[in-house]
């Protein structure tokens, strides 16, 4: 089952606290992919925090 994400806060050491549409929060670490492809450009941290919901998704 698909849960929409409603609400994303991106912390420190390149985390995102996630809250999906059910209330549930996790916690999901960015630090793997920040070594491949497009996702390098979101070690800047600044670039990082811009994180934002899109369609019920993150961007």
């Amino acid at each position: 089952m698909y849960l929409a994400v409603k609400e994303v806060i991106p912390i420190d050491s390149y985390n995102l606290i996630l809250t999906f549409e059910n209330g549930e929060k996790r916690q999901f670490d960015m630090n793997p992919f920040l070594k491949k492809g497009i996702f390098k450009e979101l070690r800047d941290i600044s670039k990082f925090k811009t994180v934002r919901i899109s369609f019920d998704s993150i961007e």
